[in-house]
């Protein structure tokens, strides 16, 4: 059988207020059931840290450690977007959507002032996975990940897809991707203590 399992640690102020996991759909329009989702709501921001829904998606997200400071859009919608929209686009034109510069510093400050973040995004929906067909018994496909970040405040969205064996066992954390410095140590020690309890 095919398994996968997701560890999240949501590292966060204690005052700040949210509500338990329960199925919902952030309180906008849902025509259809397959639409909700399963996730904790961040009261404050509206949106999430960690989320899933019917159509095999899921998404989370971490805060870049950095100096505090308000900021004109919140990260937490970026989890919330993505989860609703299995129906309206593929997994590849969300992520090249949410990526696009941003034509103008006004735009940018309106629509892109993000503090500094990681966003998972993870599907196994077949509208995600068209390079993949379905396996015969019921066996899950094998998810697509990308990892979309800012690098910090206010900086420019990227994405990259991350590859077969990144996609077998990956960590996250409060620092910039790995790919471009160096990989935290906590991160290091996660996976591989992950990697040797779940060898047969």
């Amino acid at each position: 059988h095919t398994f996968s399992i997701l560890l999240n640690n949501r590292d966060e102020f204690l005052d700040r207020k949210s509500q338990p996991a329960a199925v919902h759909h952030f309180g906008k329009a849902c025509h259809e059931e397959g639409d909700n989702v399963i996730s904790g709501l961040d009261v404050e921001g509206g949106g999430t840290w960690l989320g899933i829904n019917r159509h095999g998606r899921i998404a989370m997200l971490t805060n870049i450690t950095e100096e505090a400071r308000r900021r004109n859009t919140s990260r937490g919608n970026l989890v919330s977007d993505f989860l609703l929209s299995s129906t309206k686009q593929t997994m590849d034109q969300y992520v090249e959507e949410l990526t696009k510069t941003a034509v103008t510093e006004e735009e940018r400050a309106t629509h892109q002032d993000y503090a500094g973040f990681n966003l998972m995004l993870i599907s196994v929906a077949s509208e995600d996975n068209a390079s993949e067909p379905a396996k015969p018994g019921g066996t899950v496909r094998r998810p697509r990940m990308a990892l979309v970040t800012n690098y910090g405040g206010g900086g420019v969205l990227s994405a990259r897809w991350l590859d077969e064996q990144e996609s077998a066992l990956h960590g996250i954390s409060n620092g910039v991707d790995h790919k471009t410095m160096h990989l935290w140590t906590k991160v290091k020690e996660g996976q591989d203590s992950l990697e040797a309890s779940i060898k047969p």
